[in-house]
């Protein structure tokens, strides 16, 4: 049973591997929209900072383990959990949730792998419409940006970038960490747990 998961997590990191490398250049499709806002990076709805590319901090398992949302506004997008599965080695699996905050359904789930220490790639495949994405996670210092940004853990400022698998355009988001506690729907406290 052991040698299955190990074989299982193996292909599931190759596939990742392989589908990011093999996938052209293409428009998003209308229906990737679910996952993708408009706009390139929102702090507070309609205030649009540039991120600053370059200046990555590295990103480590213990910051991203646990729940997040997607900070557009205040008005939660998306709710997500990151989970260690396997630390062991060189294959480092981080598997993902993406759970909707009002009906605290499961939109979609996968897997990410930390290639180098400043980023985290990874593929997630929407429930509902059955698309594939591609998700970088990048960690920033809050001093970085050229306007004040609210971090989103420990003086850091944690993006998510995502992109239909078919596509390199990313759409840029702020994520905020959040305690599963704090949240009143019973469901969403314990898909979140």
């Amino acid at each position: 049973m052991n040698y299955l998961t190990k074989s299982i997590k193996r292909i599931l990191i190759a596939v990742m591997i392989l589908s990011g490398m093999t996938a052209s250049v293409a428009a998003s499709s209308p229906s990737s929209t679910q996952l993708i806002s408009k706009n390139d990076y929102l702090v507070d709805g309609d205030s649009f900072i540039p991120i600053p590319w370059g200046k990555e901090a590295p990103i480590s398992w213990i910051l991203l383990s646990g729940s997040w949302m997607l900070r557009q506004g205040t008005t939660p997008t998306s709710y997500f959990t990151f989970k260690v599965i396997n630390q062991n080695g060189t294959n480092k699996v981080l598997q993902i949730l993406q759970i909707e905050p009002k009906t605290c359904t499961i939109m979609g789930s996968g897997v990410g792998s930390l290639s180098t220490s400043k980023v985290i790639y990874a593929t997630l495949r929407n429930s509902q419409n059955r698309e594939v994405y591609r998700l970088n996670l990048r960690n920033f210092a809050a001093s970085s940006f050229v306007k004040k940004v609210p971090a989103s853990y420990e003086g850091t400022v944690v993006m998510m970038s995502v992109a239909p698998i078919s596509s390199y355009a990313f759409t840029h988001f702020s994520m905020a960490r959040v305690n599963p506690n704090t949240i009143p729907n019973a469901t969403c406290r314990a898909r979140l747990q």
